[in-house]
């Protein structure tokens, strides 16, 4: 009797041990939808995915502080011999 219960016992915990919702009786079409909520973890995917993300945002960083795209208004103008020359704007009333 006591191998039995302990069988009824241990059940449960071989269902806990695997994290997540992979477990759950849901339709193929939840899982294909919510793909991240099934699919293990992948630590290379991850750390490329950080990368490339903290490389757009320096990136973006990077052409917000540069002289170019200040506050300071210009526009492009096109000269005479077809060059386009960044000219900065002034106001009329100066």
């Amino acid at each position: 009797m006591s191998s039995e219960s302990n069988k009824k016992a241990e059940a449960p915990k071989a269902e806990m041990n695997e994290p997540g919702l992979r477990n759950v009786k849901t339709t193929n079409a939840f899982k294909i939808i919510n793909f991240e909520l099934f699919a293990k973890p992948n630590k290379k995917v991850m750390s490329l995915g950080t990368a490339v993300f903290l490389a757009a945002c320096g990136y973006i960083l990077y052409i917000r502080m540069t002289d170019e795209y200040r506050n300071v208004p210009t526009y492009n103008t096109m000269n005479d011999d077809g060059t386009i020359t960044r000219r900065v704007k002034t106001s009329k009333w100066d």
